[in-house]
């Protein structure tokens, strides 16, 4: 790569409100060298939040993208949350979501399992407000990941994923038992049950990122989105631990589903202004 391009998310405190937002447009537009991408990113805290209030933003987020483009720059959207980090403000977070759960029960409100079939149809509507506005690229976070939600383990054991491991391996196992299963018996069983979840896991995220592709990329309700989707590097190579493969090329591919995001500038890192 001779020359990186940079990206930079824009927090809500500057794009909702277009008197500082054009201000800082023109001053970066001033440094055609310094960035050439410029996503606005949705979402003031870290958990998930009722489709309402993302709703409301959609008006300003259409004028923000025209403007960014005005200048020059390619206009993306950066998600906060698609599963969420962690709980804030739980006023905002919708009551119908069926949060991570870890292998003791906890869990952590204002985050979702993915494969929950209402999370899913949450996360459809949600994807869809912002794929209507047109941005070049919807910019998933690091949300999407197996720790780091708050004070729970690793997840997710929630009553739907243990149907759904139970169902796979013909077993009839508890949060309990499964715990069990990775800590005691010999080396080979422990190492045996801790790979079957793992695996699981993985499918479920790589499941999350097919469904993704299939309301962001492709036609939707008859629409067509014009961009593609950005998934966090963490997400792919650390996080998920999912067969992620980011090659120079900048093409995502997720092993286990044969999916391949393109379009994806490895050097958009994104820098956030808040």
């Amino acid at each position: 790569m001779s020359k990186a391009d940079m990206c930079y998310r824009i927090s809500g405190h500057f794009w909702q409100k277009k008197e500082k937002f054009l201000p800082l447009l023109e001053y970066l537009a001033a440094q055609p060298d310094r960035v050439q991408d410029i996503a606005l990113l949705v979402g003031v805290t870290h958990s998930v939040r009722k489709l309402e209030l993302a709703a409301a933003e959609i008006p300003r987020i259409r004028e923000a993208l025209a403007e960014i483009r005005s200048f020059g720059f390619g206009a993306g959207i950066n998600l906060l949350c698609t599963t969420g980090h962690h709980f804030e403000n739980g006023a905002a977070i919708p009551p119908d979501i069926v949060p991570f759960t870890d292998m003791n029960g906890n869990v952590c409100p204002g985050t979702l399992c993915p494969r929950q079939p209402g999370n899913r149809e949450y996360l459809r509507k949600l994807w869809t407000l912002y794929v209507e506005t047109a941005p070049d690229y919807l910019w998933l976070d690091d949300d999407i990941r197996f720790c780091g939600h708050g004070d729970i383990k690793l997840v997710c054991f929630c009553d739907h994923c243990m149907t759904e491991f139970n169902r796979k391996h013909g077993t009839a196992l508890t949060r309990e038992a499964l715990k069990n299963c990775f800590d005691s018996g010999s080396v080979e069983d422990r190492l045996k049950w801790r790979d079957r979840w793992l695996t699981f896991s993985t499918e479920g995220l790589c499941r999350l990122f097919t469904f993704a592709e299939e309301v962001v990329v492709c036609k939707y309700d008859g629409l067509t989105a014009p961009g593609d989707i950005i998934i966090c590097d963490s997400t792919i190579v650390i996080d998920a631990q999912c067969n992620g493969i980011v090659s120079m090329d900048g093409k995502v591919s997720i092993e286990s589903t044969s999916v391949k995001v393109s379009g994806i500038s490895p050097s958009l890192l994104g820098t956030t202004i808040d």
